[in-house]
């Protein structure tokens, strides 16, 4: 965080082990399409300013083709 300027620190909430699951995670019904929209995250950063930044962290990246 430090190496890119990101201002931020990580967003403490009683849920987000929960979040963290792959089949829970974050939910949310749009109440005009019914449409559930699920996906689980990594971690979760808050900027000073109270923005919420949703991590998603890439551990299989590689150098090599």
């Amino acid at each position: 965080m430090k190496q890119y300027g990101i201002n931020a620190i990580p967003f403490p909430h009683e849920k987000l082990d929960e979040w963290r699951q792959n089949f829970k995670g974050v939910r949310y019904l749009h109440p005009k399409t019914n449409l559930l929209i699920t996906g689980a995250v990594d971690d979760l950063w808050v900027r000073p300013k109270g923005e919420i930044i949703v991590v998603d962290y890439k551990a299989t990246s590689k150098t090599t083709k």
